[in-house]
């Protein structure tokens, strides 16, 4: 079976890394620079997750209120609710991932933090968002933890609004065990702020928390083998009776992917991805933009956005379901390949149709940076014998 995910890492990564400290040092500054040096901003802290950089950087903002994308993942409200936020949720005007400025414009107010998101990679109208939010008094903080490396007009995704947050999620461009992140940012008093509040609240890992991390990391490297993940499928969701482990509820008090310190062990697993970062980026892009082309003939499902500019660093490859997604699911499982699930549960008010309505109609082809030739010719087979049935 094809898996929906695999990380970046080997398991030789992840010995060198098991020796490293639990808190940060040479080579989590070493990952801070390398950050630096990609988005051109001089002001970066690593995270313990994305969700820990949003909470981070809005328990440094002042404001009460953050207006977030009814269609985004249901930690960001997490983090703002635990930040101490209103979260404020605009929709969708369409059936896109990504909003328009007209989606904002109703709710554009003087002291509000708006979070805007690239989602999936794919990139979104941000010159024009970041204008209407800068005449209207309206911080942006953008969201690149599903699109670190992408551009928009030529400029990197990030690097427009106030600040930017970043993950190191399994699903993401670039892996960490199994969560990580970063915040960035051009302005010394917010970064100031976001470091007093580090300082404040994260902790060292535990030991057993290494353990429990670096011994899912290998399952995940393991799991690389089809036949291994088949049958961890068939044990973790078919056998369970689910097709995710995602629930959407949100936390009421930060765990430890809000307060454990991104560790140096965590990092020296980052520092090789970043040395091919441009590489997978390439990688990404050309069989985004191959599975693209050879689906053209698909009408149950809708094919993501063309990357007109070739400008992006897609993470996903989603496809949106024009009838019944678990059964095009389940269909396709017992074909060989496994689909993800992106924000099945989201946060927004159920009155938000359109992002409602992608919810409950998007899947996600397997799609990272080891998929080889025969595995993409094997899922365009899938997804024609699918489409004939």
């Amino acid at each position: 079976m094809i898996p929906r995910a695999r990380p970046n890492y080997r398991f030789k990564d992840l010995l060198k890394a098991a020796p490293k400290s639990r808190d940060p040092g040479p080579a989590s500054a070493e990952v801070a620079e390398r950050l630096r040096d990609i988005l051109g901003l001089p002001y970066v802290l690593l995270t313990p997750s994305g969700r820990g950089a949003l909470y981070i950087l809005l328990k440094a903002t002042p404001g009460a209120e953050v207006l977030i994308p009814s269609y985004t993942c249901s930690a960001v409200a997490e983090a703002a609710l635990l930040a101490g936020k209103q979260p404020i949720f605009a929709e969708h005007g369409s059936l896109s991932y990504n909003q328009s400025v007209d989606d904002l414009a109703p709710h554009l107010q003087d002291g509000r933090t708006y979070i805007a998101t690239h989602q999936y990679g794919f990139g979104a109208p941000i010159e024009a968002m970041t204008d209407a939010c800068r005449s209207a008094g309206v911080t942006v903080y953008e969201d690149i933890a599903a699109a670190f490396g992408t551009r928009v007009n030529g400029r990197l995704a990030g690097t427009f609004g106030a600040a930017c947050f970043g993950s190191f999620d399994t699903t993401k461009l670039v892996n960490a065990p199994l969560k990580g992140g970063f915040l960035a940012t051009a302005d010394p008093d917010l970064f100031r702020r976001a470091q007093n509040v580090a300082q404040g609240e994260l902790r060292t890992m535990s030991v057993m928390r290494k353990m429990a991390l670096i011994g899912a990391a290998f399952v995940l490297v393991g799991l690389r083998n089809p036949l291994l993940y088949k049958a961890f499928h068939t044990l973790n969701f078919a056998w369970r009776g689910r097709a995710t482990a995602e629930s959407g509820e949100l936390r009421t008090t930060p765990s430890e992917v809000y307060l454990d310190k991104f560790a140096d062990w965590q990092a020296q697993v980052v520092l090789p991805q970043l040395d091919g970062f441009e590489d997978t980026i390439r990688r990404r892009r050309a069989n985004y933009q191959l599975l693209r082309s050879r689906l053209q003939h698909l009408r149950k499902v809708a094919l993501p956005p063309e990357d007109a500019g070739s400008e992006w660093a897609p993470i996903r490859f989603p496809v949106l379901c024009d009838d019944d997604k678990m059964n095009y699911y389940e269909r396709g499982v017992g074909k060989g390949m496994d689909f993800g699930f992106s924000f099945t549960k989201i946060a927004a008010p159920t009155a938000h149709v359109s992002a409602h309505t992608i919810a409950a109609g998007v899947l996600n082809l397997p799609f990272d940076a080891a998929l080889t030739p025969m595995e993409i010719e094997t899922m365009i087979n899938v997804l024609t014998e699918l489409e004939a049935t």
